[in-house]
């Protein structure tokens, strides 16, 4: 039985897209079963159908989460225990060059995580910039995070 994965993202401008696609790919080499998922079209308890999961969300303003993905980010902290166990990977993208709070939205899912007692095997990807040079280095992810969820 092959793992299935969930990649949800939440963009304006599209980056967090390209990221979500190239780890999509990486998963997908690596026989996990993937769906990209818009943040803003997925319910909390889409996720209970998923072996694993990776949040891939941009910070807006001084630190806080792209307005798409506050309504999940909500359902999940509403959870109870729901998602207890569960693995849920993060990606934050952010501007080192023009903000003090570098990847703040990073920081709350990972808040999320820890309040709803899932899990998180790899420390969180920070990045900052376009991600157009580095779509290759997160299709590589995606195939090593493969290996953490063979297990």
């Amino acid at each position: 039985m092959s793992k299935k994965a969930a990649v949800i993202y939440a963009t304006h401008g599209g980056n967090a897209e390209l990221v979500a696609e190239a780890l999509a790919d990486g998963l997908i080499e690596s026989k996990v079963e993937v769906d990209c998922l818009r943040s803003e079209q997925t319910k909390a308890t889409d996720l209970l159908s998923y072996d694993f999961v990776v949040l891939i969300c941009s910070t807006y303003d001084v630190g806080h989460l792209n307005d798409k993905m506050i309504r999940l980010n909500n359902e999940l902290r509403s959870s109870g225990d729901t998602f207890k166990g569960k693995q849920i990977e993060i990606i934050g993208l952010g501007d080192l060059e023009h903000y003090d709070i570098f990847c703040g939205a990073a920081d709350i899912l990972e808040e999320t995580v820890k309040l709803i007692g899932a899990v998180q095997k790899t420390d969180t990807v920070r990045f900052s910039g376009y991600p157009y040079e580095k779509l290759i280095e997160f299709k590589k992810w995606g195939m090593e995070l493969s290996k953490l969820w063979k297990d």
